[in-house]
């Protein structure tokens, strides 16, 4: 299905996975929210004349100011969350997961430019910040949660390496990754290996420096061995894997709650 883009800053755009309480034959789409819509958007690629076009937007990290957050952990804060929304909802009409996936059927059209709200890794900052906003403006997303966070009580690694950065900064956190390689039995260069333009054009939107330790840790460090040292540097320095993913992440009973209020959850 073709995609529009109208350049939302620090969001994504794709298509996302299945959700796991998808509609079964015969459910009807949810009611559309009340959003008008208009053709102001600026359209990244040419649809075929004869298909609708959605854009589907990606969320992760839509949060409240917190000092914590100013260094290590990107995303939006509420305020530019909603205004992102505004403009969705003046381009676009918005439309749910049950509307897309009954179109997906045959069963039903969906209006000839939409948008559709995905939301990605499972946060905390979903039900917290995010589903009052979505409420408040009659909107319904798809949120797709990590099976591991559910089952593991701990931090996924993405996760765990944004708030090591926030508490040791770029130049710290290289010094504990060397400092903690240094001690095993092995004599490879593991940070000269990550000193590629690949760490580069995977995280073009970091830093140099913070590109290379990213990708030290998420393509380069063997997954056994990144595990380890981050686990190790995130009990050290930022504290209970277990007792921060209890809040960090959602969990079942607000799960459950966010879908009886019309919203989607997926697995990720």
């Amino acid at each position: 299905m073709p995609l529009v883009s109208i350049g939302a800053s620090r969001s994504q755009v794709c298509l996302r996975q299945q959700p796991i309480n998808k509609p079964m034959r015969g459910d009807k789409p949810t009611t559309k929210p009340s959003c008008p819509a208009s053709s102001n958007v600026q359209n990244s690629q040419q649809a075929s004349p004869d298909l609708p076009r959605c854009l589907a937007v990606m969320y992760h990290y839509v949060h409240d100011t917190d000092p914590l957050m100013e260094y290590g952990v990107q995303g939006l804060t509420s305020r530019e969350f909603t205004s992102q929304l505004d403009q969705l909802c003046r381009d676009l009409e918005p439309i749910d997961w049950p509307h897309f996936y009954a179109w997906t059927a045959g069963r039903g059209s969906i209006p000839e430019r939409c948008f559709l709200l995905t939301f990605d890794d499972g946060l905390a900052d979903h039900a917290n910040v995010v589903l009052p906003i979505l409420q408040e403006r009659g909107l319904r997303g798809v949120f797709f949660v990590p099976g591991a966070v559910l089952g593991q009580r701990r931090m996924l690694p993405a996760h765990a390496i944004h708030l090591l950065l926030s508490s040791l900064g770029t130049e710290g956190l290289a010094r504990e990754i060397s400092r903690t390689l240094s001690d095993r039995d092995d004599t490879t260069d593991w940070l000269a290996l990550a000193a590629t333009p690949d760490a580069e054009a995977m995280y073009h939107y970091e830093t140099p420096a913070r590109a290379r330790l990213k990708y030290l840790l998420t393509v380069v460090l063997p997954i056994h061995v990144a595990r380890v040292v981050v686990d190790d540097l995130f009990d050290r320095h930022v504290g209970s894997s277990a007792r921060w993913s209890k809040h960090w992440y959602l969990h079942w009973d607000r799960l459950v709650e966010m879908q009886s209020m019309g919203h989607t959850i997926g697995g990720h």
